[in-house]
């Protein structure tokens, strides 16, 4: 069995872009370590791609354009069609999937959009396995593949390697967790219709959530958001963008800070920095 989706130049800056967030850095006295990234081909045909480094949550949707296409022996079949209940889960290193989108971009845009497709398959015709407690079906190899539409040759293959363990699988049982009780707290925060305090949240991370939001979309840059239990949820309905993504949300962890409240009267400041510049500057 094999799945495969089309992917454009701008759909691979978007993976790209989710690499770039999740990234974890470390001092370079340390051995560098990377987080995982989940591929999940759903079976309304939509590949969904999730990350986190434990402050940003991202997940993507591809599939305004471009939908997922089983083959089984042979033959091409929506995954809806092979009636199938299962989603098929994949879990690949961040810094791999970020080799593999930077090699794609020095391609030309063209040659990319029309000939670059993400595929997934099995070594044995049509056979899948189980990922140990869950839902979720796997297959053993997943790779970019670049091939001319005419002759059906591969002009270049990037091979990602899958991670198998059931520690990586772990992260997918995360995520899943993770948005369960997510999506209970915004039905309570719906229902209630309130707004609660505000908490701090890492400028660095809104900054780097919002640009992910944006990518691509130069006619459309609104993007929804919620406070939900001390986090921001933002959420884009990517209708008008340049690739084959139909959905971004984000969920950005917010850090709560004990000595600020709304209630609070804030001091005053004893001379502004404008002023004492302005001052200097007149010769004050």
């Amino acid at each position: 069995m094999k799945i495969e989706i089309k992917m454009q130049y701008n759909d691979v800056k978007v993976l790209k872009e989710l690499c770039n967030v999740v990234k974890i850095k470390h001092d370079k006295t340390k051995n560098k370590r990377t987080d995982v990234i989940v591929f999940k081909f759903r079976n309304d045909n939509v590949l969904q791609v999730e990350a986190t480094n434990s402050y940003i949550y991202n997940s993507v949707e591809f599939g305004k354009n471009n939908l997922s296409k089983a083959q089984v022996d042979d033959d091409s079949y929506d995954l809806q069609a092979i009636h199938s209940p299962y989603t098929f889960c994949f879990v690949v290193w961040e810094h791999d999937l970020l080799d593999k989108c930077r090699k794609l971009l020095k391609h030309k845009k063209t040659t990319v959009d029309e000939t670059c497709y993400l595929v997934v398959e099995t070594h044995e015709t049509n056979v899948v396995r189980d990922i140990p407690d869950s839902d979720y079906k796997t297959m053993d190899k997943m790779y970019f593949r670049m091939q001319t539409q005419e002759f059906e040759q591969n002009l270049n293959v990037y091979r990602m390697g899958l991670q198998t363990q059931d520690r990586h699988y772990g992260m997918i049982r995360a995520m899943d967790n993770l948005i369960e009780t997510f999506s209970k707290d915004l039905a309570q925060r719906l229902s209630e219709n309130t707004t609660q305090d505000l908490f701090g949240i890492d400028v660095d991370y809104f900054t780097q959530a919002t640009k992910f939001m944006n990518m691509n979309d130069e006619q459309d840059q609104t993007t929804f958001m919620r406070y939900v239990k001390s986090n921001f949820y933002l959420w884009k309905y990517s209708r008008f963008s340049d690739d084959n993504v139909q959905n971004k949300e984000t969920i950005i962890m917010t850090r709560y800070i004990d000595n600020v409240y709304d209630s609070a009267e804030l001091p005053k400041h004893k001379e502004l920095k404008s002023n004492a510049i302005l001052e200097r500057s007149n010769g004050r």
